[in-house]
């Protein structure tokens, strides 16, 4: 076995894909954020600074945000702690979307609309007049922003001095009101000039960040027009006050090419720590670097030197240039609800990650199911961050026995209550408070629920806020209830107001989603009566009340009640159909499907409504053209304990055998051997609840394969239950870092490492279910992680494919086998 250290891994095999080092396709920062860059166009041939706001995603995409920004020279941005809300500041006059300018006084601070990338004005022409040691100062060009970690709300900006050796200003904002913070640094003094002692020459300052880990402030600095770029740090005075005088920490060198980095505009943090507690520390370079424009870099903290990650490429077809502000923000909760209707009328609540297994998604159910609640509606209000159900109701009344048949059978009737009204089976139209963590339901609004009846469907108005829904009035074939048509919700008394009343059952919507303008409210009508047999998709017209067939069935061949936008434009449409159980992507211009997810083998298998929370997701899309057809699994925070007692039963309570589960991995340990596996279900399970294992409910027939990847048993209700069991990475955050050296690495859940590297080529593997412990001497103890870092060494061609296969060592000691299965 060679002992090659991996300092430099897969020397062979990356040699023969890599060409001219690593040149990433776009900005790939290292851990799940989602970042924003604004591109402000100077140095463009035929451009007049029109600026453009790209978003750049962990995973290599990239996209633009709406047309322009509708500023012309936006140099600084940041985004809140809390990763709400993205500040910048203008410094030129507004352009509209032709680079035409429209004049007004220099500087204006505001927002950025993540969905739309509009610049909206907080505050009017500048900051003010601030005072200092200079005198009165007109502050109305600020490249950088930040937030101070140190300090609670406490917003800093520096301001441009444009002359030779005019040293830039560093100002506290009000980032409610866009003002100037007076006395800021003391009794009338409202800045604080920036130098760095012992290096005059360094008087511009591009930008401004603070470590989210104990809020120290870096700038990045040059010596006008961008030449000779440093870091350097700004100490605290009283009151945690930044004082002027910073402490240079080095000159931005490049530290593969030996050359310093010119022209460097602009700093962020990662906002995830490292296994250190530390924050990673990031530069991009605007377009007057040379050969060095438009990259990003890693920085270190304590020199100043910098290692080039990657080419800032904005989307294919719209080229930008000079990114001169960007800022990232902690990938969101991006979690979408469902519906799954057990039976007839119970009701089970469903939470999809679909960012989960790379991309392809995870589902699990939260809380209990319901029974004869019947909940089909579901939307989130973007306001409040609430979910919200509606219920149908099949107006099944509650029978009691009201005699026998000449067959002496029990004769079955209504039950009345005492004012001799029908009793039904559940809630007609009711609206609902799902708790989104539990799956806890809060009624709202009683006596007589909504005032509408059969509302199977919920969705929210982008444009208004307001929770609009379709009652249906009731069944087919029983008396009809209510009135039929597109309705609104109120929240607080949870009771309807119908907008436009249409023939009962004509058509019978049974889920509602909104085009992303607000003007066209679609739905879904499932068509089982005439061929062609489907789904329909109908619009109505919110300004005419029309309602009309948009896309005819037989186009969507699946039974889907369940629909949602998804702000690239494309409906989501959930089956309900336990042979062909999936989610689609849908152009509702061009009715065709455009991309699909299937699931395998869930006991989630009628989807009633699904939601889609664009606004917490950062109005970004999980299926488009392309995205492909792939399969979900379900996924268990906590693995069943009849699993785990099948896993012992089947490994027959071997001798020294220890079985542990936590965090829905199970680890096996055999003398200094362990087995981690992550189990999915595959077969059909059974319905309901699931639970423990208890003593008089046996698990009996377990089996694993014998490449330990299956495991099969009997629960005590009899059924079958078929388990994969997928491997696992011992430290996966030691694995992805080494790989991460050489490209973009994930891990799936499936324990399938997939590499992606600069010029597109992509290597797979599989981890080992394997894990060798150290050997410790007798009274030792094996080392704890106290980092994330592995080597790996290349092996002989284990599994016989003909790839060379790695040895991973994490820092413990602990090794593992990574299997590389194809190279593209």
């Amino acid at each position: 076995m060679c002992n090659q250290s991996l300092k430099n891994p897969w020397p062979r095999l990356l040699k023969s894909l890599m060409i001219g080092g690593l040149v990433a396709t776009s900005w790939q920062p290292a851990t799940a954020m989602v970042c924003y860059g604004v591109a402000d166009n100077d140095g463009k041939a035929g451009s007049a600074s029109a600026d453009v706001m790209v978003k750049l995603y962990s995973n290599g995409m990239t996209e633009t945000v709406g047309d322009f920004t509708g500023t012309n020279h936006l140099e600084a941005i940041t985004f809140d702690p809390k990763g709400e809300t993205l500040y910048a500041f203008n410094s030129g006059d507004p352009v509209d979307k032709w680079g035409t300018v429209a004049p007004t006084d220099l500087g204006q601070f505001g927002t950025l609309n993540l969905k739309t990338g509009l610049f909206e004005p907080i505050a009017g022409s500048s900051f003010g007049t601030a005072n200092g040691k200079l005198g009165p100062i007109v502050i109305n060009d600020v490249d950088g922003l930040t937030f101070d970690y140190a300090q609670e709300g406490v917003m800093y900006g520096t301001h441009r001095r444009h002359l030779d050796l005019e040293y830039d200003l560093l100002v506290q904002i009000n980032p409610h009101t866009g003002t100037l913070v007076k006395d800021a640094f003391g009794a009338g003094v409202d800045y604080v000039v920036i130098t760095v002692p012992g290096h005059p020459d360094l008087d511009n300052v591009d930008d401004i960040a603070s470590d989210p880990k104990d809020g120290t402030l870096y700038i990045v600095a040059n010596t006008g027009d961008g030449i000779q770029s440093a870091l350097a740090v700004l100490p605290r005075g009283a009151g945690d006050a930044p004082v002027g005088e910073a402490i240079l920490k080095g000159y931005n060198v490049d530290r593969e090419r030996n050359v310093g980095v010119d022209d460097m505009e602009s700093l962020d943090f990662d906002k995830h720590a490292d296994g250190d507690g530390n924050f990673m520390l990031y530069g991009t370079t605007g377009y007057k670097a040379g050969e060095a424009s438009n990259q990003l870099y890693q920085i270190d903290k304590n020199s100043g030197a910098v290692s080039r990650l990657g080419k800032l490429l904005p989307p294919a077809g719209k080229p930008q240039t000079d990114f001169e502000a960007v800022a990232c923000q902690p990938e969101a909760d991006c979690l979408m609800y469902a519906l799954h209707d057990e039976g007839q009328y119970d009701t089970q609540v469903v939470e999809i990650d679909p960012y989960a297994n790379s991309g392809i998604g995870a589902v699990r159910p939260i809380g209990p199911l319901y029974p004869t609640l019947d909940i089909e509606g579901l939307a989130i209000d973007e306001a409040t961050g609430k979910l919200y159900g509606t219920s149908g109701g099949d107006l099944e009344c509650v029978k009691e026995q009201n005699g026998l048949t000449k067959q002496g059978l029990a004769k079955m009737v209504c039950k009345h209550d005492a004012a001799g009204k029908v009793i039904y089976l559940m809630p007609q139209g009711a609206l609902y408070e799902i708790d989104r963590q539990s799956g806890a339901l809060r009624l709202i609004g009683t006596p007589d629920f909504t005032g509408c009846y059969e509302v199977s469907s919920l969705t929210y108005n982008p444009i208004d806020g307001t929770i609009w829904g379709w009652a249906s009035g009731g069944v087919e074939g029983k008396p009809a209830a209510g009135k039929s048509g597109p309705i609104t919700i109120d929240l607080g008394t949870g009771k309807c107001t119908l907008v436009k009343e249409f023939p009962f059952l004509d058509p019978t919507i049974q889920g509602v989603a909104f085009s992303n303008d607000g003007t066209k409210l679609y739905g879904v009508r499932v068509n089982n009566t005439t061929e062609p047999y489907g789904t329909q998709i109908w619009e109505y017209d919110v300004a005419t009340q029309t309602v009309a067939l948009k896309c005819h069935p037989g186009l969507v061949g699946l039974e889907a009640e369940a629909l949602e936008m998804q702000p690239n434009g494309l409906l989501l449409l959930a089956s309900h159909n336990k042979d062909n159980m999936g989610i689609i992507a849908f152009n509702p211009e061009t009715c065709k499907v455009e991309a699909s997810r299937s699931f395998k083998s869930l006991s989630y298998y009628d989807i009633e409504s699904i939601e889609w929370p664009a606004k917490e997701c950062q109005y970004r899309s999980w299926l488009s053209a392309g995205s492909g057809d792939v399969v979900i699994v379900t996924k268990y925070r906590i693995v069943p304990g009849d699993v785990v007692e099948a896993v012992r039963l089947a490994l027959g309570n071997a001798e020294g055998l220890m079985v542990e589960s936590q965090g829905g991995k199970i680890t096996l340990y055999i003398g200094n051997q362990q087995f981690i596996v992550q189990p999915a279900l595959e077969g059909t399970p059974r319905s309901g609840n699931r639970s423990t294992r208890s003593a008089n409910c046996p698990i009996t027939d377990a089996q694993l394969s014998d490449d330990f990847s299956s495991l099969t048993f009997s629960d005590c209700n009899g059924n079958t239950q078929n388990w994969a069991l997928n491997p696992v990475s011992f430290n996966a955050d030691a694995l992805l870092a080494a790989l991460n050296q050489f490209g973009q690495a994930e891990i799936s859940d499936n324990g399938v490492v997939t590499l992606t590297l600069a010029n597109g080529g992509k290597i797979t593997g599989k981890v080992s279910y394997q894990v060798t412990a150290p050997s410790v001497g007798a009274g030792g103890s094996i080392a704890s992680v106290t980092e994330n870092t592995a080597t790996l060494t290349p092996l002989a061609d284990i599994d016989g494919n003909g790839n060379v296969d790695y040895t991973v060592t994490y820092s413990t000691g602990h090794t593992q086998v990574l299997l590389i299965e194809s190279i593209q």
